[in-house]
């Protein structure tokens, strides 16, 4: 099975993720336990090779005691800091 490529929106939901969970000083494995999903699956997730579904990322607001509209803010503030970061690497360049 061929590796999967990160992918850019997927890497700044894995990035969040890590984040969560290192703040509660929680590793992958118990992490996974807490969502019921695997170890593995949780690393895929982070490493941003997966998107999350709408049903995981409702389940880990529950799980961290979020909104699923506080993760979806924040991933769009970072999403359209990082376009305007590479527009303006763009026009610098022009």
């Amino acid at each position: 099975m061929p590796k999967t490529r990160p992918r850019p929106d997927a890497i700044i939901f894995g990035d969040m993720f890590r984040q969560f969970r290192l703040q509660r000083g929680w590793t992958l494995r118990v992490c996974a336990h807490h969502l019921g999903i695997t170890a593995s699956y949780l690393g895929v997730l982070e490493s941003g090779r997966n998107m999350p579904s709408i049903h995981l990322l409702l389940l880990f607001a529950d799980v961290f005691d979020v909104h699923a509209w506080e993760i979806l803010r924040s991933f769009e503030e970072t999403r359209m800091a990082q376009f305007v970061a590479a527009a303006a690497a763009e026009a610098t360049q022009e």
